[in-house]
């Protein structure tokens, strides 16, 4: 059924990737849980688009394709739907008693446990991917990813990249601009932390994550920006 895709895309990210990677209401809703010194409480649902949307909130990646929205762009099967919920009650419950193991962490030590976990959850699901998904599928899934992400996902590894032929010098500007941007957003998550009003600190989050991501674009080649929007594909709406 075609190459599956690797299930280290974004799994060998920084751990800056949790914040540009969720829409902004996830981002605020962890920023506040993190004022008040607790893990947000996941209820995740056992089914249904509800518990897809938690899981991909909190694993991101591969983990699009449990949105209504992306199957129907995906054109999957009845079946294939039915495959994939199964496997939903797995995943939430994982992730579950993984938030309730790291509620006593500090921030550092919960992220590093839950970047471990975002990656042994990805790789399992991958592994159902790659029989589950045709080839154009999976291709497709790829693109949502890489769109979702934006060129955040130059900071992990996938075969994709190679038509880009990035340097070893690009990759150190890249993770200069990845680290300074880490540094500003530590720097407002500590306001928040302190007693700041996320409603406030929210659109300075995603005006850094923007400007970054337009320094990462700006390293590339014209020619690499052109294999770029070749590996975005089609644009398309999640949230609408």
């Amino acid at each position: 059924m075609g190459k599956a895709m690797e299930g280290g895309l974004f799994a060998q990210a920084l751990p800056l990737r949790t914040f540009v990677e969720k829409r902004t209401a996830s981002v605020a809703a962890q920023l506040a849980g993190a004022s008040k010194g607790y893990v947000p409480t996941m209820n995740f649902s056992h089914g249904g688009p509800k518990g897809g949307a938690q899981l991909v909130e909190t694993l991101g990646g591969p983990f699009l394709i449990f949105r209504t929205k992306v199957q129907d762009e995906l054109r999957l099967t009845q079946e294939q739907k039915e495959k994939l919920a199964g496997t939903l009650p797995g995943h939430a419950e994982a992730t579950m008693k993984a938030f309730e193991k790291l509620k006593d962490a500090n921030p550092i030590e919960r992220e590093k446990k839950m970047q471990e976990h975002r990656q042994k959850s990805a790789e399992k699901l991958t592994a159902l991917l790659k029989d589950l998904l045709q080839a154009k599928q999976q291709e497709r899934l790829l693109q949502l990813q890489l769109q979702q992400a934006g060129a955040f996902a130059l900071l992990g590894q996938h075969e994709a990249f190679a038509a880009l032929k990035i340097t070893d010098e690009q990759r150190k500007q890249f993770m200069g601009v990845a680290q300074d941007m880490q540094k500003k957003i530590q720097g407002l998550v500590k306001e928040v932390e302190s007693g700041g009003n996320p409603a406030e600190i929210m659109p300075k989050i995603m005006k850094t994550r923007r400007e970054h991501e337009g320094r990462i674009q700006a390293i590339l080649t014209e020619a690499q920006r052109q294999e770029w929007r070749n590996l975005l594909g089609q644009s398309f709406d999640l949230d609408k």
